[in-house]
């Protein structure tokens, strides 16, 4: 094992088992009204605390995320990021959580602002990611002019298609995301709506590589983690709609896609949008990440 190699796992490791535990120990600390778990950035206890709880775990992953893209490759910063917001996922409440203690609708507008704050650092972090790692993708080029902010969601060949590549490969991402999450966010339980967001993510990057393919284009982990903000956020809203929605979460009927939380999106999304677009890319032959 070369020692680049050696790094590139320890720093895995690092972030999965030290950094991860340690920026979201102040969130785990974080507790309901009631002294229970059904806790979230906007939700449960303290706003202040738990928002400044929640910002932690993006700050270690950032830090991780830029690291990890700077000196190895953009696919190593997003999994860093990815494993420390998992670990901030694991230690916010369930839906389910959140809804039995308020026993209220009111808790779901609270959750889609959190998701839009959350989805809106993850895109940070990941357009931080997708910045530091340019010296490592096959087009990085660190001796040319710097780049328009468009190529951070898509690049192509020719400049009047990049806002059209890069809308479609936001849009594109969400539908599909939308519609995987859907199938398979069956229960609240943290595990399976981890899991959801995080093929939700595979799917919407497969679908933004070949969305954009027909405009001589290819979409980056940037607009994919920014489409999935969509679908964050409209399902929590949706919900709330629903004038039985306590009865429905007792029953576990509620909308799949609300019982994703906020920061299982986050996580979700960074772990699995430079997957979809590396299988799209083998395919394409195309190699972005």
């Amino acid at each position: 094992m070369t020692l680049q190699a050696a790094l590139r796992w320890t720093l895995l490791i690092v972030s999965l088992l030290v950094v991860g535990p340690l920026c979201s120990a102040s969130m785990a600390a974080t507790r309901d009204a009631d002294g229970g778990p059904a806790v979230s950035m906007l939700v449960g206890g303290s706003t202040p605390h738990s928002l400044i709880a929640g910002l932690l775990v993006f700050v270690g992953a950032l830090v991780v995320g830029w690291i990890g893209a700077r000196f190895f490759a953009v696919s190593i910063g997003f999994s860093c990021a990815g494993f420390v917001l998992a670990w901030g996922a694991w230690r916010t409440g369930t839906l389910d959580q959140v809804l039995r203690r308020s026993h209220t609708a009111g808790e779901m507008t609270s959750l889609a602002a959190e998701a839009a704050i959350a989805l809106a650092l993850s895109a940070l972090v990941a357009w931080v990611c997708w910045h530091a790692s340019k010296a490592h993708r096959p087009h990085g080029n660190p001796g040319k002019e710097r780049q328009s902010f468009l190529s951070h969601f898509a690049t192509a060949r020719e400049a009047k298609d990049a806002p059209k590549a890069a809308i479609a490969s936001v849009l594109l991402s969400a539908v599909a995301g939308a519609a995987v999450a859907y199938v398979i966010a069956a229960t609240p339980l943290k595990g399976q709506a981890v899991f959801a967001a995080f093929v939700g993510a595979i799917a919407a990057g497969v679908a933004a590589q070949f969305g954009v393919q027909s405009m001589n284009a290819t979409s980056t982990p940037v607009a994919v983690v920014l489409g999935l903000l969509l679908p964050a956020v409209i399902a929590p809203l949706v919900a709330r709609g629903d004038p039985a929605l306590a009865a429905h979460t007792y029953a576990n009927t509620v909308l799949p896609l609300a019982k994703v939380m906020p920061m299982d999106w986050a996580a979700g999304a960074m772990l699995g949008a430079p997957i979809g677009l590396g299988w799209s890319g083998a395919m394409m032959d195309v190699r972005m990440v």
